[in-house]
This record gives structure tokens, sequence and C-alpha cells, in this order.
């Protein structure tokens, strides 16, 4: 089929750092799941189950 698939990658979830206080002598991080951030979409997807 030549369709769009909305099936993610299988591993480990991908992080990325964000500032959490910025203070003086420099800024504090930390670094959270990348699907804390990711954008939900409200359509059925073709993705298989694992397992």
């Amino acid at each position: 089929m030549l369709v769009p698939s909305n099936a993610t990658e299988y591993g480990p979830v991908p992080t990325v750092t964000v500032a959490v206080t910025k203070v003086e002598t420099g800024s504090i991080f930390d670094t959270v799941p990348e699907s804390e951030l990711a954008t939900q979409m409200l359509v059925p997807s073709n993705a298989t189950p694992h397992g």
C-alpha cells in the first residue's frame, strides 16, 4: 500500500533537554522524554502492536 503511515519507531525513547529554572549564575536543565512534548493526533493509527 502506498499510503502515509502513523507508525512510530520502536526502541529507546528519544529525549530532549529543557530549561527548568534560570538563575543568575546559569541555568538548570532537565532531560525529559520527547513524548511529553509530542503533538497528539485524533486520527486512527496504522501502527501494528508490538509483540
